[in-house]
């Protein structure tokens, strides 16, 4: 149950922050939403040792949140820094 949570927050955080940066296609609201759970993937389940086989506490769904939003910057700034080539091989 604590792994399906931290797949929906990541995406849901991803999705509004596409939103508030105003982007319009549906490619970056998806790059958005996959960034999103997957940092909150990778740290909730760091937090909390395994998620899968344990309950989700608050201290790694509160990380995992951080994460996902870690997760939706380095997605937007990677692509600023080194290029368009980065977004055009996915």
């Amino acid at each position: 149950m604590g792994l399906l949570l931290l797949i929906v927050v990541g995406g849901i955080l991803g999705w509004l922050t596409a939103i508030i940066m105003q982007s319009e296609g549906s490619r970056q609201i998806a790059i958005n939403a996959l960034a999103g759970m997957m940092g909150a993937l990778i740290v909730g389940n760091a937090a909390n040792g395994s998620i899968a086989w344990s309950g989700l506490s608050a201290v790694a769904f509160l990380l995992g949140c951080i994460g996902a939003l870690a997760g939706i910057v380095i997605a937007n700034v990677a692509p600023k820094l080194y290029g368009s080539e980065i977004t055009e091989n996915i």
